[in-house]
C-alpha cells in the first residue's frame, strides 16, 4: 500500500470530523471550508494511487454529502448553540396537566392581551391562548381584558 492511501484516508476522516464539528462549533463556515479542502485532498490524494480508485472515492462522496447534510439537519436542533439561537416565547403560565379540559371561557373572565387587537389578536384567558376580538376600538398588547360576549368560537373582548 503505497503512503498516498494512508494519507487520503486521514484527509477523508479529517474532512468527516470537521463537517461535524461545524454543527455544534460556530465558526462562520470556517471548519465547513477546511472539511471542503480536506475532503478535495484527500479524492486527490485517491486519484494519485489509481484512476479507478479516485474516481470510486469522488462517486462515494458525491453520495454522502445529501445524506451527512440531511444527518447535519436532524442532529443540529438538538445541540445546545441551537436551542441558545433559537428565539424564545414569552413566559406564559404553565398549560393544563394532560388529564384535564381546558376551562371554557364565559363572560365576565378576565385575562391579558399578548398582541394587539387590531381588532383580532391573541389574549391569555383562563392559561389558554386564544384569539379574541376587540370590541369597538384597538387594543394594545400587555392590557387587562375582560370578556363580554362568546359567539361560538368567537370571543369579545374589551379593556378593562
Amino acid at each position: 500500500m503505497s503512503d498516498y492511501v494512508l494519507w487520503a484516508v486521514l484527509c477523508l476522516a479529517i474532512a468527516f470530523i470537521l463537517f461535524f464539528i461545524e454543527i455544534f462549533i460556530p465558526s462562520g463556515g470556517l471548519l465547513g471550508i477546511l472539511s471542503f479542502s480536506a475532503l478535495v485532498g484527500g479524492i486527490a490524494l485517491l486519484f494519485k494511487v489509481d484512476t479507478t480508485v479516485g474516481l470510486i472515492g469522488a462517486i462515494a462522496a458525491l453520495l454522502a454529502i445529501p445524506f451527512l447534510f440531511a444527518m447535519a439537519i436532524k442532529i443540529w436542533p438538538n445541540t445546545p448553540l441551537f436551542k441558545y439561537i433559537l428565539l424564545k416565547t414569552p413566559s406564559t403560565p404553565p398549560p393544563p396537566a394532560a388529564g384535564d379540559a381546558p376551562d371554557p371561557v364565559s363572560v365576565g373572565d378576565r385575562g391579558r392581551t399578548l398582541t394587539a387587537l387590531r381588532p383580532v389578536g391573541t389574549c391569555l384567558i383562563n392559561h389558554q391562548r386564544l384569539e379574541c376580538l376587540a370590541d369597538g376600538r384597538i387594543i394594545e398588547a400587555g392590557m387587562d381584558i375582560e370578556v363580554v360576549g362568546v359567539d361560538g368560537m368567537q370571543i369579545k373582548v374589551q379593556p378593562v
